[in-house]
């Protein structure tokens, strides 16, 4: 019979609960006799841990242990495994959750330096498995705006915010990077905002990428990024609030500090890669989207963008935008908002660009006004003339 002992300590900055020493002290012996190493062997922790001295230079709290080793075999053999004992043990002292503060090996002497060799080899092989899911290129994106927002109208802050946010991420190298939803009601400029945006990054699948309500699905997503040899930096998601929700759960990982994606399936087995990416997204129902998974989508939109309805002015320069895109005459933008506007109440470009570029003359004689008042649904109509009746009130 045969006992050996291993001496060792360890500094902290907070005292540990004696139940954690042990566990720790546990999981290294444990390692250390593991598989046919250490056949014939067993361990003794300590059953009572003592009180950790302070050392007054450091202000660091010092515990000491004896873990003890016993082979009841005079076998030579097994007494030759001793030191590979004592290598194991010196390892998994300093390795994984120990590594910031390791339990340092005392006695037997010289184990300190096998451990700490095990830790750079441990931390190497973590740094090349972290480069091999990094992406082979993050693709580059170009943050001169140009004349790419000229024809958008009183949408200047909102435009301004989402560039403030590609900024800090370029400058940071995509570490830092904020997150934006574009809140409003169909028709006052998200979409717009996010496609001249598209137009200024560069090309799309390098310097940006595009997902819908209509088309995404978690399987697709993952696909196309996960495969793709260039990582857009920047992700425009068109009405985020009309997604399926479970196809959705992937983008809390990119969204998050860590920028990453896994995907379990039977052809590949686990794949994680890391995703630098800003998200920039629209929403049309912003309750609904802070109901989705309990809010966790919503929370990682930090830059929260509202996008009201244009007024009278904005309108009438979005008219004046086009009917010069078709070759109107100026005539029917005041007809347009005189009917549409002013007596109907539509705060929402796309009808009132219809009325415009549909009725043309048939405006200024007053006809196209009437044929659209004698098409309007019962129920539109009504509706629209409580609204009416409301802004003159609130107007009174």
């Amino acid at each position: 019979m045969a006992t050996k002992k291993i001496v060792v300590e360890r500094r902290v900055k907070k005292t540990l609960k004696p139940a954690t020493v042990k566990e720790q002290l546990q999981k290294c012996a444990s390692q250390s006799v593991k598989s046919g190493r250490g056949s014939g062997w067993t361990f003794e922790i300590p059953a009572r841990i003592v009180a950790p001295k302070k050392d007054e230079i450091s202000g660091e709290l010092v515990y000491s242990c004896i873990v003890k080793f016993t082979t009841t075999t005079k076998r030579q053999s097994v007494q030759d495994k001793w030191p590979s004992i004592c290598q194991r043990f010196a390892e998994s002292a300093c390795a994984g959750p120990f590594r910031s503060s390791p339990w340092k090996v005392i006695v037997p002497s010289g184990f300190t330096a096998v451990a700490a060799a095990a830790t750079v080899a441990h931390e190497k092989a973590e740094t090349t498995k972290a480069k091999a899911e990094e992406p082979k290129e993050l693709g580059t994106v170009n943050l001169k705006p140009g004349n790419n927002f000229n024809h958008i109208y009183g949408r200047r802050a909102q435009i301004n915010r989402i560039l403030a946010a590609l900024r800090l991420a370029q400058r940071t190298d995509w570490r830092k990077r904020t997150h934006s939803v574009l809140d409003g009601e169909p028709g006052c400029g998200k979409t717009e905002i996010m496609l001249s945006a598209s137009k200024m990054l560069g090309e799309e699948g390098k310097a940006w990428q595009w997902f819908d309500a209509t088309s995404m699905t978690k399987a697709g997503a993952l696909e196309q990024l996960i495969e793709a040899s260039v990582v857009p930096p920047v992700l425009f998601i068109e009405e985020i609030e009309k997604c399926d929700e479970q196809a959705l759960r992937w983008l809390l990982g990119v969204m998050d500090v860590r920028g990453m994606i896994r995907r379990t399936n039977y052809r590949v087995g686990n794949q994680a890669k890391n995703v630098r990416m800003v998200v920039i997204a629209t929403a049309n129902d912003v309750k609904l989207l802070k109901t989705m998974m309990s809010g966790a989508l919503y929370s990682r939109f930090a830059n929260k963008i509202y996008c009201p309805r244009p007024d009278r002015n904005i309108m009438e320069k979005v008219l004046m935008r086009e009917i010069e895109d078709i070759g109107g005459k100026e005539e029917w933008v005041q007809k347009t908002l005189e009917f549409g506007f002013d007596k109907w109440g539509m705060t929402d470009p796309r009808d009132l660009i219809t009325i415009c570029s549909c009725g043309g003359d048939d405006l200024l004689d007053g006809k196209f006004q009437k044929d659209y008042e004698a098409t309007m649904h019962p129920i539109e109509r009504k509706e629209r003339e409580a609204e009416v009746n409301k802004r003159k009130m609130k107007e009174e």
